[in-house]
């Protein structure tokens, strides 16, 4: 079995060869482009763990364990790259003088998730996939949240938004309630917080996304929300 250096420099490769994923580590908008390149990421992730530790019964907890956390850390390298370039970039178009902030990799969570699926007698592709997207886009998710609440906390405008996706892990066939009761938009971080805009669940697929202004007002006229 491969080592979990050469299952991260596989994976590592596999983000370089990747035309999409390139164009929107150069030029990422918004924290919905930053959403596309940690979804996509995650798929390459899923490719390269089920290539390299798909049948193999003889992986310890221990092995389990330094495999996923190269290649968790290794996808989040590369999606704080992305979230930070949209986030100055947004703060660039607001005229506000800030840095973005980027989080820590959660090595515990790893570790976590490799316990999870090495203990698990019988590990299904989506089960496996939706755990992957959701660590992938989580890492969206914080970085748009700690951004977000240094923002307010500076008396900053924030403008949160959680929009549902019908898809995700049900595939448009069910209407997902708990995802349902935490969509909407917020002007007020401690609500959005307080209301559970920024969890998701394994496979969960909605777009959370948020913009800042010097103001306290914003108002909601054709075309999207603006501030004035």
């Amino acid at each position: 079995m491969a080592d979990a250096n050469q299952i991260m420099g596989a994976y590592a490769k596999l983000l370089r060869k990747n035309v999409r994923l390139n164009a929107l580590a150069e030029r990422a908008w918004s924290y919905s482009d930053a959403h596309k390149f940690a979804d996509e990421a995650a798929d390459l992730m899923f490719d390269v763990l089920k290539l390299y530790t798909n049948g193999h019964t003889d992986i310890t907890r221990d092995e389990a364990v330094q495999i996923f956390t190269a290649v968790m850390k290794k996808n989040h390298e590369e999606v704080v790259k992305v979230c930070a370039m949209a986030q100055n970039d947004m703060y660039r178009k607001a005229g506000v003088g800030l840095k973005a902030i980027t989080p820590d990799f959660n090595a515990e969570k790893a570790r976590s998730l490799a316990e999870v699926i090495s203990e698990s007698e019988e590990v299904t592709d989506d089960y496996l996939r939706g755990l992957i997207k959701n660590n992938s886009l989580g890492v969206v998710d914080e970085t748009l949240r700690v951004n977000a609440a240094a923002a307010s906390n500076m008396g900053l405008a924030v403008h949160i938004t959680r929009t549902y996706d019908d898809v995700g892990l049900h595939g448009g066939k069910d209407v997902c309630k708990w995802c349902m009761d935490r969509a909407g938009d917020w002007t007020d971080y401690a609500e959005a917080y307080q209301a559970g805009a920024f969890e998701r669940h394994p496979g969960c697929g909605c777009l959370i996304e948020y913009h800042v202004g010097k103001t306290h007002t914003w108002q909601n006229r054709a075309g999207g929300w603006n501030e004035f």
